[in-house]
C-alpha cells in the first residue's frame, strides 16, 4: 500500500513552501527543520530559497541548491513528510548529481524517521525517535547513516554501499534509483533490519537491529535532509552546486 506519492504536475515553479510541499505530497503532515545539534520549527509561512521546484527537460523536479562556502542544514534544507505510522516500509525517489558536483567529505541525503527522527547528535533512548539516512562521502562513496540506541557513538553509525565487493560510488550525470527498506524490531529485541538499493540492486543489508523498546514507535515519516556536513567548513562545497530529486514513493509492505 502507497503511504505516500510524490506529485509535481501542477506544481508553482519557484522557491518551495508548505502549500507547495502540501501539493507535492497530498493527505501528509509537513514540518520544516533546521539547526546543526538541535531542530528548530521555521514559521511554516517562511519559503526556503535554496529549495526550489524547476522544469528539467520540461518535467518538475526539486532543486536543492547549496552555495559555496557553507554547510550544515541552514544552506541545506530538512523536513518531515508524515504519513501514517506502520512496522515496515520501503522508501524510493529519484536523484541526479551534476557532472561537476565536488562531494568534498560528505552530506546527507533523504531517507525514513520515526517518532522524533533523532539526528544532530541526540542519542535515542528506544522510546523518543530514531532515522535512517543515507550519506555521500569523499570522493562520491555512498552510506547508511543510523540513528539508534545502540550505535556506537554519539553521532549516528555509517555503514557503507558496496557492489561487487568494493565501496559503491555514486555517479554523475544520471538520474539514480535510490532505495531504503526499514523494518521495525520487536519490542526490546533485536531483529529489525535494513535494506538499501541503487537502481534495484542490493548493496546494503543489516539485521540485529534494535530501533525501539516500546511498540508505539514506528516509521511514521520520509526525513527529506539534504545538506554538506558535518560540523566545519572543511565540508563545504569550493563553487555554487546542486542536487535534484523527483518520484518520491514511500510503500508499507
Amino acid at each position: 500500500m502507497k503511504l505516500l506519492c510524490s506529485h509535481f504536475a501542477g506544481v508553482e515553479e519557484g522557491p518551495i513552501g508548505i502549500r507547495q510541499l502540501r501539493t507535492i505530497f497530498p493527505d501528509a503532515g509537513i514540518e520544516f527543520l533546521a539547526g546543526k545539534l538541535e531542530r528548530l520549527r521555521l514559521f511554516l509561512s517562511k519559503r526556503n530559497t535554496l529549495t526550489s521546484i524547476e522544469k528539467v527537460e520540461r518535467a518538475p523536479v526539486l532543486k536543492v541548491f547549496f552555495p559555496a562556502g557553507r554547510f550544515g542544514p541552514l544552506p541545506g534544507t530538512q523536513w518531515k513528510v508524515v504519513f501514517k505510522s506502520v512496522e515496515t516500509v520501503f522508501l524510493k525517489y529519484k536523484l541526479f548529481i551534476p557532472p561537476d558536483f565536488d562531494f568534498v567529505k560528505g552530506g546527507k541525503l533523504p531517507g525514513l524517521g520515526g517518532g522524533t527522527g533523532n539526528t544532530g547528535g541526540k542519542v535515542p533512548s528506544g522510546s523518543d525517535g530514531w532515522s535512517v539516512r543515507f550519506m555521500f562521502k569523499e570522493q562520491g562513496e555512498m552510506c547508511a547513516y543510523l540513528y539508534y540506541p545502540a550505535m556506537p557513538d554519539g553521532f549516528g553509525e555509517k555503514l557503507f554501499l558496496k557492489s561487487g565487493g568494493s565501496r559503491f560510488l555514486l555517479p554523475k550525470g544520471k538520474w539514480l534509483k535510490i532505495g531504503l527498506e526499514v523494518q521495525m524490531n520487536e519490542t526490546a529485541k533485536e531483529n529489525g533490519f535494513i535494506r538499501c538499493f541503487i537502481d534495484d540492486e542490493l548493496m546494503l543489508e543489516r539485521r540485529g537491529l534494535q530501533f525501539r523498546s516500546t511498540d508505539k514507535l514506528k516509521i511514521d515519516h520520509l526525513l527529506f535532509s539534504t545538506f554538506f556536513g558535518g560540523a566545519d567548513f572543511s565540508y563545504a562545497p569550493p563553487k555554487d552546486c546542486f542536487l535534484l530529486y523527483k518520484d518520491f514513493i514511500v510503500e508499507d509492505i
